[in-house]
């Protein structure tokens, strides 16, 4: 009798440990699970390859919501307070040793909401507001260190709503401050103000084009960036959720350790450039 009543002690206590790690597992999912929902899209994120010389650009960004896991419907709620992170890469596929020339890192802090108007005229946009500071470098040292901070207010204008085509207009005007002096002159070259303008229809293409204005006479830069989703194209559901991208670039501030095209001049090399690759969050 003292046999069987150890057996179902032992087996009253195991069962016991299995619910208990059951609704354990339970709580770490929907704690994941939490935590995922509040990853959210930042910038575009792509690999882009180009010749002339052979590289890559890469990029990869998100931002996460800081405060509760669900989406605010007013603009002045703690949710739409968000951590950013940005990095990018430009991998130099001509060289020897194949060296990433530069690395751009730009953490920020974000706020960002929608506001809307209901029962409101086609004609109205509805009004995205994004400001943050942002830290900008590339994680160098000496006189290869590049690194600035700024605070920018960006009041995107939408018209149109998803899955018919949708046109934005986003202006956005910054400052700068704690500029490192390897890099003093960089609004020279950068400006204070950049607009970009997209047309796009949802899991099918977009199109947009960025411009930026520097300070000084004939400099800034201008982006022109196109993708088209395959799956639209070859109705089929088995390729993922990846977008073939184009991206073509000219003028100055790319990446930061050459935002003057200075080290670009003395390679004899163009700051003009045309990369082709994919997208996941275009």
């Amino acid at each position: 009798m003292t046999l069987v009543r150890n057996i179902a002690l032992f087996a009253a206590m195991l069962a016991a440990a299995c619910s208990s790690a059951q609704a354990t597992g339970a709580q770490d999912d929907d704690h994941l699970s939490a935590i995922l929902r509040n990853f959210d899209r930042n910038e575009p994120f792509y690999v882009l390859g180009g010749t002339s010389p052979a590289n890559l650009k890469l990029q990869f960004s998100f931002r996460y919501q800081t405060f509760g896991d669900t989406k605010s419907e007013s603009c002045l709620e703690k949710e739409n307070v968000y951590i950013g992170m940005t990095i990018t890469g430009f991998w130099n596929l001509a060289a020897d040793s194949a060296p990433f020339e530069d690395t751009n890192y730009k953490p920020e802090l974000i706020y960002a909401c929608k506001s809307s108007f209901s029962n409101s005229s086609p004609y109205v946009p509805a009004i995205h507001w994004r400001a943050a500071a942002r830290h900008e470098s590339n994680g160098k040292g000496g006189p290869e260190s590049r690194s600035l901070n700024k605070v920018y207010i960006e009041p995107a204008l939408e018209w149109g709503e998803s899955p018919s085509v949708q046109f934005r207009l986003a202006p956005r005007v910054w400052t700068y401050f704690a500029i490192a002096s390897e890099n003093a002159d960089v609004a020279k070259f950068l400006g204070h103000a950049s607009l970009a303008a997209s047309l796009s229809q949802k899991d099918k293409w977009l199109f947009r084009v960025t411009g930026q204005r520097g300070d000084q006479a004939r400099r800034g830069n201008l982006t022109v960036d196109a993708s088209i989703w395959p799956n639209w194209f070859f109705k089929t559901e088995s390729l993922p959720n990846l977008y073939w991208h184009f991206q073509y670039f000219t003028g100055y501030g790319e990446n930061l350790i050459n935002y003057d095209n200075r080290m670009i001049k003395a390679l004899n090399r163009s700051s003009t450039r045309f990369r082709i690759g994919f997208s996941i969050v275009p």
